[in-house]
């Protein structure tokens, strides 16, 4: 029987919830445009750091854009998420 790999089954960095190291900063547009070096994917806060630099300079050379930024859901309880939650219930 072949081995089955299923992604969920990957181990966590030690510390990180499945949440934090899901969590997309940059969403990738470019449709098999790439960057030498960089992931042509979606990125974590962590891999937008790494590679940030890298692809504002090869957006900027070449016109093309590759990346977007993506907006993240306020924390919970703060006052923006809650302010919206308050809004919501006036129905």
């Amino acid at each position: 029987m072949a081995q089955q790999r299923h992604l969920l089954s990957l181990p966590m960095p030690e510390g990180r919830g499945i949440s934090e190291v899901l969590m997309i900063a940059l969403r990738y547009v470019g449709a098999g445009t790439y960057i030498h070096g960089v992931p042509a994917r979606d990125l974590t806060e962590e891999e937008a750091a790494q590679h940030g630099a890298v692809i504002r300079e090869q957006e900027t050379l070449t016109g093309t854009v590759m990346y977007e930024p993506v907006a993240q859901p306020p924390a919970a309880g703060s006052k923006r998420g809650v302010k919206a939650a308050e809004e919501g219930d006036n129905g």
